[in-house]
């Protein structure tokens, strides 16, 4: 991986103010190249320019500058998928740096709740395709809408990973709103839904068979084309099941989109066996 994309994310547009901390990107590198940096280590290396600079400093900035650690982590998330199982791991281990009790509390250094990941997936949220994606999908040119089709399918990749690795503040709520979307809606589009329903089954299936059986409200909200028939576990999985079977089986759909609805039943039948 070429040095650029690191010195891009120091200085973005050649403005060092708009970017991350130096030492931030020295420490994400090293750890990515190199196979004797711990997620530990890494984590306590990214984290310090954060963590050390004066809260009399910080005063007014300090969500900025912790904006500009995350930035980095999601830009690396997202532009580096061969290391993205590395920067979940070291989103793990900063999780577990420790908070310092108030008798050791350096008032001159900001105290950080790490196990929460402040604001961290509420940016990874907001930098998401937005939920309005449907209704600007006709004014696309087709480079324009593969582009997004792309993003939205790498969205759930991430995201279903994050989940599984218990990332705080990052919720199954998310795949169980895909799948939902997905397979009760009458306005679906396939060819970006059914990939990316794929992926959350095969990453995180069992999550999303647990909480199936979930109160219909929120994600699992009901929509047109599910409709309850009495009690009964695993209601929804069985109607996901045979949606994705019918598009599976429709020769309507491009063949990624039906390769890809066989293999989410292949993923839900190695969960629910």
């Amino acid at each position: 991986m070429s040095d650029a994309w690191f010195t891009w994310h120091t200085a973005p547009d050649g403005d060092p103010e708009d970017g991350c901390d130096p030492q931030e990107a020295a420490a994400l590198k090293d750890y990515i190249h190199s196979p004797t940096v711990s997620p530990e280590t890494a984590a306590r290396r990214i984290t310090l320019p954060v963590t050390n600079e004066p809260e009399t400093v910080r005063k007014g900035q300090s969500s900025d500058n912790l904006y500009r650690l995350w930035s980095l982590i999601i830009d690396a998330l997202s532009d580096l998928p061969e290391h993205r199982p590395k920067i979940v791991k070291l989103l793990q281990a900063i999780q577990k740096l420790s908070t310092p009790d108030r008798k050791d509390y350096d008032a001159k250094q900001r105290q950080i709740s790490w196990a929460e990941l402040p604001n961290f997936a509420s940016l990874w949220s907001d930098l998401k395709v937005s939920n309005n994606w449907r209704s600007g999908i006709i004014k696309w040119t087709p480079e324009q809408r593969e582009g997004v089709r792309q993003d939205y399918i790498k969205q759930a990749i991430i995201d279903a990973k994050l989940v599984v690795a218990n990332i705080s503040g990052i919720s199954i709520s998310w795949g169980l709103e895909c799948l939902c979307d997905t397979l009760e809606r009458s306005d679906a589009v396939p060819d970006f839904e059914v990939p990316a329903t794929n992926e959350w089954l095969e990453i995180a299936g069992e999550r999303i068979f647990e909480a199936s059986d979930g109160e219909t409200i929120g994600s699992l909200r009901e929509r047109e084309l599910w409709k309850p028939e009495g009690e009964g576990s695993k209601q929804r999985w069985c109607m996901w099941k045979r949606r994705l079977q019918s598009m599976a089986d429709n020769e309507e759909h491009g063949l990624e989109t039906r390769e890809a609805a066989k293999k989410a039943i292949e993923a839900m039948n190695a969960v629910a066996k």
